[in-house]
């Protein structure tokens, strides 16, 4: 699912003298219409990529800043659908910022991996990073 948008947001950082600015955000964090609000604004604030995370109800690896993210996410009834169609309203506004989804494989086994794939693609999502996947899943995601 990769597409170039990586490689433009890297090479055009680096033209520029910078390193590029990834900013995460758990969606439905607070609420889903405050996370869509705030990942609307990523890219005018300075953000070069924007990584959205599927709200989990156990994210095992992750601090307490993340965390209580997901928890208030998940409290506030966001699901790994959020995360998909806060993707899809980035990128109808945005055509060239990297949208990069992040979550944990025990959710998105439940959601349905192949469902959540094709969703992600559909959103225009360039990649997803699945965190705590067996390594026998791994060809199998991507």
């Amino acid at each position: 699912m990769t597409t170039d948008r990586f490689a433009q947001c890297f090479e055009r950082a680096h033209a520029s003298g910078r390193t590029a600015l990834m900013a995460f955000v758990t969606a439905g964090d607070p609420d889903p219409a405050t996370s869509a609000a705030l990942i609307a604004r990523l890219p005018g604030a300075g953000a070069d990529i924007v990584e959205i995370g599927i709200p989990s109800a156990d994210p095992v690896l992750d601090g307490p800043v993340i965390k209580a993210s997901h928890a208030r996410a998940t409290a506030a009834g966001a699901t790994p659908r959020t995360a998909l169609d806060l993707a899809a309203g980035l990128r109808a506004a945005n055509a060239d910022i990297p949208i990069l989804l992040m979550g944990y494989a025990p959710d998105l086994r439940r959601f349905g991996a192949i469902s959540f794939i094709a969703g992600a693609r559909e959103a225009g999502a360039d990649g997803i990073l699945v965190i705590e996947a067996a390594p026998i899943e791994v060809n199998a995601w991507r």
